[in-house]
């Protein structure tokens, strides 16, 4: 393979992350029109490998020789055979569908980086990333500001959804660029590091403003995961180590007071009680059982993996086996569609091989990021 820029790699990628910018197409869901977006994409790319599988031979070889594609292969066989048993395998059809995308995404972006000067790619994706952070920032602050004065606090902080479903996603949606801006602020040179100085404390304070609790953990951990790393690399050179630890912290700290007196004024005013409110009131919220709903949930994901151990309800299908759980609490028309806890719904859609699997998804690729430090 040759060093250096692949131009074709680079513009593989940036067509996959245009997926960003997709609109709903007059939908019901955003989602369908992305999702449409990235398999006829997967297509395209999967198309061009095949029509150049000798280029592409002794990558292709490589990646399914690994265990994570393995061990990802044994998954996405599994859930397609799980269609035949499914509760419903209509639902089960539609949500193996895009793991099949996300399968394929994984396929297509292995082979085009195996032996690539990542160096040099990477930078690229980061500066990309970066920008779209801004952007994305940019809009949240913009938007959250312009209608303090025309919408009720929650209103507000649940129009910021963007190009996306809802603000849940956005935010996760922010936060997964951040540690992409992180690179160009601790490796890239100047110019580089002011894009990364401006995209961590916007793209944090946009965080902030989205009042998602799960971010702000998310969040925590990068920041504990970072300092804890930089300590580990580059305790033998203190100077060096404060400067860095410096370029991650004031941008985020300036991010959160800057962020929470925003809140702050917008719950002044406010004529009734919010459920959201300060990013320090949120902080304070953060209780992993809340008011029992999500610690509901995982038990009744449990149960029905204790009750099912080998098949479980058919891949995607946890929406509709959690019926009998829900309809012991609630009255309302909709159920939620997740148990949010991935590995738990992962056991009540495949069973016991799901779950082991998926939790083999984040062990080897554990010990390969280890195996690179």
């Amino acid at each position: 393979m040759k060093k250096g820029p692949d131009y074709i790699l680079l513009l593989f990628s940036a067509i996959y992350l245009a997926v960003h910018f997709i609109p709903d197409l007059g939908g019901a869901d955003v989602m369908g029109a992305q999702w449409l977006y990235t398999s006829i994409v997967d297509l395209v790319v999967f198309g061009y490998l095949l029509v150049n599988i000798n280029k592409y031979k002794e990558a292709i070889h490589a990646i399914f020789n690994s265990r994570f594609s393995v061990i990802y292969l044994i998954y996405f066989i599994w859930a397609l055979i799980s269609i035949s048993y499914a509760m419903n395998a209509i639902e089960a059809m539609v949500c193996l569908s895009r793991l099949a995308s996300t399968f394929l995404i994984f396929v297509n972006m292995s082979v085009l980086l195996y032996k690539k000067d990542l160096s040099t790619y990477y930078t690229y994706i980061c500066v990309v990333l970066s920008l779209i952070l801004i952007y994305d920032a940019l809009y949240v602050i913009r938007g959250f500001v312009n209608n303090m004065d025309s919408m009720a606090l929650d209103q507000n902080i649940l129009s910021l959804t963007g190009n996306n479903g809802n603000k849940n996603v956005m935010a996760a949606s922010l936060l997964i660029k951040v540690p992409f801006a992180l690179y160009l602020l601790v490796t890239g040179n100047f110019f580089q590091k002011i894009i990364g100085l401006v995209t961590v404390f916007l793209g944090v304070f946009a965080v902030f403003i989205m009042n998602t609790r799960s971010t702000y953990v998310a969040l925590l951990l990068i920041v504990l995961l970072f300092c804890i790393t930089s300590i580990v690399f580059l305790y033998k050179n203190k100077k060096k180590l404060g400067f860095q630890l410096l370029l991650f912290i004031i941008p985020v700290a300036l991010a959160f007071l800057s962020a929470n007196t925003v809140l702050s004024n917008a719950i002044k005013m406010q004529e009734t009680q919010s459920a959201y409110g300060s990013v320090t009131r949120r902080i304070g919220d953060i209780n992993i059982v809340s008011d029992g709903s999500r610690l509901h949930l995982w038990w009744a994901a449990l149960d029905y993996l204790k009750k099912h151990p080998v098949l479980g309800a058919g891949y995607g299908n946890w929406k509709l086996a959690s019926i009998p759980y829900e309809k012991e609490r609630t009255n309302d028309l909709y159920v939620p569609y997740h148990s949010h806890n991935d590995f738990f719904e992962n056991g009540a859609d495949l069973g016991i091989i799901g779950i082991v699997c998926y939790f083999l998804f984040f062990i080897v690729l554990g010990i390969v990021t280890l195996r690179l430090w």
